[in-house]
């Protein structure tokens, strides 16, 4: 008789056991469901201080402006949409600066007061202006990647 009880409770424990994992796999599958952004995607202060650490020479409010539109324009969904922030910085900052090894920016050059970020721009606005002067449109060079017009200005130069 103690033996069926025993079996019984193990039984009951098991079942318990079964019906826990069943309600986890649930809430898992309902955390890692994908979503479209939110229309209201912000840079929380989480995300800034992030960036201000690993991409301190972007336009971060540029590039979250790209990013913001790029994926409400596609309507893609994703599970971590921080996550998909940081990667899209990630990209935008190797793509704009090469794809060296990152060395940690200074603020400031020893030999001059311009800051590495407007350092960076100025050069961007001379790859631009370059393209600009080989006959691409104003309007097209804004919009372009630094990626993208540096192909634009190295193609027209072979060509």
């Amino acid at each position: 008789m103690d033996s069926e009880i025993g079996v019984k409770r193990y039984l009951a424990a098991k079942c318990e056991q079964a019906r826990s994992v069943v309600s986890y796999g649930r809430e898992l599958k309902k955390a890692s469901k994908k979503t479209a952004l939110p229309d209201d995607f912000q840079i929380t202060e989480d995300l800034r201080e992030w960036a201000q650490r690993k991409v301190s020479t972007l336009d971060i409010d540029y590039y979250h402006d790209e990013f913001v539109d790029y994926w409400l324009a596609t309507g893609k969904q994703m599970i971590n949409w921080s996550a998909t922030w940081r990667n899209w910085m990630r990209r935008a900052d190797r793509e704009t600066f090469g794809k060296a090894v990152r060395k940690k920016p200074t603020l400031v050059h020893s030999n001059s007061s311009i800051s590495v970020l407007e350092e960076r721009h100025q050069l961007l606005d001379k790859i631009r202006n370059q393209a600009i002067s080989l006959g691409l449109d104003i309007h097209t060079a804004k919009h372009m990647s630094p990626t993208e017009l540096k192909d634009f200005v190295r193609k027209s130069d072979a060509g």
